[in-house]
């Protein structure tokens, strides 16, 4: 059996996808966040980690992304 692929992020604006970790892709309503406790999160109901829109795939999270999918579903 082969060995699992471990992936480790050293950088924290490396997004694997467009969902924001607080509020999950941009669902900017706070009342269905698990983060609404911290409400220092939402400013006027747009989340302020992104702005409501959730995070944009970028290119080294692009790449990840194929190499799971090359090794995965060949």
């Amino acid at each position: 059996m082969a060995d699992p692929i471990v992936i480790s992020v050293l950088n924290n604006n490396v997004a694997l996808d467009k969902l924001c970790w607080c509020c999950e892709g941009g669902i900017v309503d706070p009342s269905k966040s698990k983060y609404a406790n911290a409400a220092s999160f939402f400013t006027e109901g747009v989340c302020d980690m992104c702005e409501g829109v959730g995070y944009e795939l970028t290119d080294a999270g692009q790449a990840v992304m194929d190499l799971i999918k090359r090794h995965c579903y060949k």
